[in-house]
C-alpha cells in the first residue's frame, strides 16, 4: 500500500515523504494495529478514522478507557 501511494504521488512528493512512511507506519501498527494472520494491520476503517475523522479506532479507546479507570 505504501509503495502504491508513493507511486501515485509522483510529481508532488517530497524527499521526506518516504522516510516518514517508513518511520510512522511501523509505529502506528505497533501501537494501534490489530493482530492478523500476516502480522499487524490497520483496517481501512481504522485508517479513515485516524486521518479523516481524527479519532482512535474503537479497540484502542477501549484499552485507553480501561487504563484510565485504574
Amino acid at each position: 500500500m505504501m509503495d502504491a501511494n508513493f507511486a501515485r504521488a509522483a510529481g508532488s512528493r517530497r524527499h521526506v515523504d518516504r522516510a516518514l512512511m517508513n518511520g510512522e507506519w511501523p509505529v502506528l501498527l505497533t501501537v494501534l494495529g490489530k493482530d492478523g494472520p500476516d502480522g499487524r494491520y490497520l483496517s481501512l476503517a481504522d485508517v479513515r478514522g485516524l486521518f479523516v475523522d481524527r479519532r482512535f479506532p474503537d479497540h484502542v479507546t477501549v484499552r485507553l478507557d480501561s487504563h484510565l479507570e485504574n
